[in-house]
């Protein structure tokens, strides 16, 4: 399965919101990989939209993402970080 390497900025960190799938700082850093395709991050996946938003295809977030998510949303200071997904099915 191939992977694919997500890069969080500190720009996406800055113009990230807490608590919305779709515009904290992973969500934005997805939009640069999947472009024209909706992004929703939880808490152990991130799901994108192809097809006109008619298929969705889920990504397991790695530990080191799901405790970004975490941290971020608590008001905990993050860093800008790499990481590497990889379909679920």
């Amino acid at each position: 399965m191939k992977r694919i390497k997500i890069n969080v900025t500190k720009n996406d960190i800055k113009k990230g919101k807490r608590c919305q799938s779709g515009d904290c700082p992973i969500a934005l850093a997805a939009h640069r990989k999947f472009k024209g395709s909706a992004v929703s991050v939880g808490p152990f996946t991130l799901g994108v939209s192809q097809y006109d938003h008619e298929c969705w295809r889920d990504y397991t977030l790695p530990k080191a993402a799901s405790n970004f998510i975490l941290k971020f949303d608590c008001r905990e200071k993050v860093e800008p970080f790499s990481f590497t997904i990889r379909a679920t099915s």
